[in-house]
């Protein structure tokens, strides 16, 4: 990635760190969430874990894009998983989708005070792109059956080693 567009990223980064200051999280929460944050987004630079995630044959094509581009579904199941406690999915933080003409794009909103939380809001400001969240909607937590890249993104991340991957299954009926 371009040095200007790396230090995009890094500002996106730390705006993201500053918004959960904004949230109502207790002491304990905002320090996991700021953690996971902060691991998620380095974890989108490594082109080990770009090739992992995306099954991209060739790994010389890592590192030209912007490197929040597609992560947007993997980090956001991830953090939900990672803020979850005890086995019991967090309920403090919801999914989203919105398909528009620049594709579906998933990101989340914390619930007690409605605040959105998009992991890679970047990869659309980076081009001057807002994206229309109004016109997001709730959509499931979980992993499709099949092949999910989240599993790979996990698990290419080391986030396992840190807490199982549990999020329930979502079947195509479910869909």
């Amino acid at each position: 990635m371009l040095e200007d567009k790396r230090n995009y990223f890094e500002t996106s980064t730390q705006s993201l760190l500053k918004k959960l200051d904004e949230m109502k999280l207790d002491k304990m929460s905002r320090i996991r969430a700021k953690s996971f944050t902060r691991a998620i987004r380095d974890a989108m630079t490594k082109p080990y874990i770009q090739t992992q995630t995306f099954n991209i044959p060739f790994p010389d094509e890592c590192g030209l894009c912007y490197d929040s581009l597609g992560f947007c579904r993997v980090s956001s199941l991830s953090f939900i998983n990672l803020m979850s406690e005890k086995g019991k999915l967090s309920e403090d933080w919801e999914l989203y989708i919105i398909d528009s003409k620049y594709g579906t794009h998933h990101f989340l909103k914390h619930k007690p005070d409605g605040i959105i939380f998009d992991l890679t809001f970047d990869q659309f400001a980076v081009e001057g792109i807002q994206v229309p969240y109004k016109l997001g909607k709730q959509t499931f937590v979980g992993l499709s059956e099949f092949n999910d890249p989240v599993r790979d993104f996990y698990n290419a991340a080391g986030f396992n080693k840190l807490k199982p991957l549990d999020l329930p299954i979502i079947t195509f009926k479910d869909r």
